[in-house]
C-alpha cells in the first residue's frame, strides 16, 4: 500500500483539484506518510507545484513537515487553529480539502470553506461522520465527496483513465526512491505485535511496518 497505492493517491489528489482549475488544497492527517509524499510532489514540482495547508495534531509534526519544505502547517491542537485556517482560506482561495480522518472534522472543514466548497474523504481514522450542517450543503452550494483513486482514475471512462495510469505510473515509477519513498521497520512475525505496540506507544508518525517471514 505505501509503496504503490499511497504515491498514486497523492498524484490523483493534485490532478483532481487541478481538474476544477485549482492548484490549492486543504490536507488532514498531514504528517503522515502519505501526507509527508504530498508535501515532497509538490515540493518537487517547483513554482508550478501544488499549495498545501497542511494541518497536523503534534507540535513536532509541524517541524517534520517544515523541513521538507511545507509552507502552510497548522497545529491543530491549539486553540486558534480554525481561526488560522480561516485567514488561509480567505487569502489562498481555498475550495478544496482532503480528510482521511472522518468524525467531526469533515463537518469543520465544510463549515470553513467557502460557498461551493467540497470536502473530498479517502479514509475514516476516528469512524463515522458527524456533525455537519446541511446548511451547508442547501443554501452554500458546499459538497461533501468520497474520494477513491481507481474511481478517479477511471472516473471519466476507460480511454482516459487508462491515459491517467499510465502518466501517473509512470511519474510513480521515476520517483519511487525520491519523491515517493517509503520507510519502513522490518520485523519477524514473532515480534511483531510488540513492535507494533512500541511503534503505537511512541507516537511516531510517517513510518510503517514491514513484516518479514524469513526474518
Amino acid at each position: 500500500c505505501a509503496g504503490y497505492v499511497n504515491p498514486l493517491t497523492v498524484i490523483s489528489i493534485v490532478e483532481a483539484v487541478r481538474v476544477h482549475k485549482s492548484n490549492v488544497l486543504i490536507h488532514t492527517a498531514a504528517a503522515s506518510q502519505l501526507g509527508q509524499m504530498l508535501v515532497r510532489y509538490c515540493v518537487s514540482e517547483g513554482t508550478g507545484g501544488a499549495t498545501v495547508v497542511n494541518l497536523v495534531r503534534r507540535k513536532e509534526q509541524v517541524a517534520i513537515l517544515e523541513r521538507l519544505g511545507a509552507k502552510h502547517v497548522i497545529n491543530t491542537s491549539e486553540d486558534d487553529w480554525e481561526s488560522k485556517l480561516q485567514s488561509l482560506i480567505q487569502e489562498l482561495k481555498i475550495f478544496h480539502a482532503f480528510d482521511c480522518i472522518s468524525g467531526d472534522m469533515p463537518g469543520k472543514l465544510l463549515s470553513l470553506l467557502p460557498p461551493g466548497g467540497t470536502c473530498w474523504v479517502y479514509g475514516r481514522l476516528s469512524g463515522k461522520l458527524e456533525e455537519i450542517d446541511p446548511v451547508d450543503f442547501i443554501y452554500r452550494n458546499k459538497k461533501l465527496k468520497g474520494f477513491l483513486v481507481t474511481s478517479w482514475l477511471f472516473g471519466g471512462g476507460s480511454l482516459q483513465g487508462l491515459r491517467r495510469w499510465r502518466w501517473q505510473t509512470k511519474l510513480m515509477r521515476e520517483n519511487l526512491k525520491t519523491t515517493f519513498a517509503s520507510e519502513f521497520q522490518d520485523t519477524s512475525m514473532r515480534e511483531m505485535l510488540n513492535v507494533y505496540c512500541a511503534h503505537k506507544a511512541s507516537g511516531a508518525t510517517g513510518g510503517k511496518i514491514r513484516v518479514r517471514l524469513e526474518a
